[in-house]
């Protein structure tokens, strides 16, 4: 409950100064290439952050009043004891494993490719069902080609292989 409390005013904190962050520049954006101009990164992620951070804290509240056996039964993945589970130090080690396989991959096979296989191979290792996943990383796709190619106008590493997208 502190944890989520402390995560949730973190992610306010942290959203406060990116919107800070982005108010002070300068710049006006949507030219006359319509272009959204650089506020509107460091808006947006504010924005997202401080909405987190909202959701966290009011969860946190939310969850007050349970029976101690109610939290304990809420998640096998909880840190116990300052003992990490075994399913939990997998996933973190699979995690760090992906990440360092797709960053050495991105160059080669390019950012579709690259993003679609560990975006996937990270949601199988979390449990997900691999159609689900593959939907998820297709979407996911989609979302980014539509956010930076079409409208930030941002090549995207192609890789070795050339790929389009």
């Amino acid at each position: 409950m502190v944890a989520q409390r402390v995560l949730g005013a973190g992610f306010i904190g942290l959203g406060a100064l990116a919107v800070a962050f982005g108010l002070g520049i300068q710049e006006l954006g949507l030219g006359q290439n319509r272009d959204p101009g650089p506020r509107a990164f460091p808006l947006a992620l504010g924005l997202i952050l401080v909405g987190g951070g909202v959701f966290e804290w009011v969860a946190s509240w939310m969850h007050w009043g349970r029976q101690p056996e109610e939290k304990e039964a809420r998640s096998e993945m909880e840190v116990r004891d300052g003992q990490v589970p075994r399913s939990g130090l997998r996933h973190m080690v699979g995690l760090l494993i992906g990440l360092c396989l797709y960053v050495a991959a991105l160059n080669w096979l390019g950012f579709t490719l690259s993003t679609m296989v560990f975006s996937l191979a990270m949601m199988i290792l979390l449990g997900v069902r691999w159609p689900v996943g593959l939907a998820t990383s297709v979407g996911l796709l989609f979302l980014i080609h539509v956010l930076f190619r079409m409208l930030f106008k941002v090549q995207l590493p192609a890789g070795t292989l050339g790929l389009p997208l």
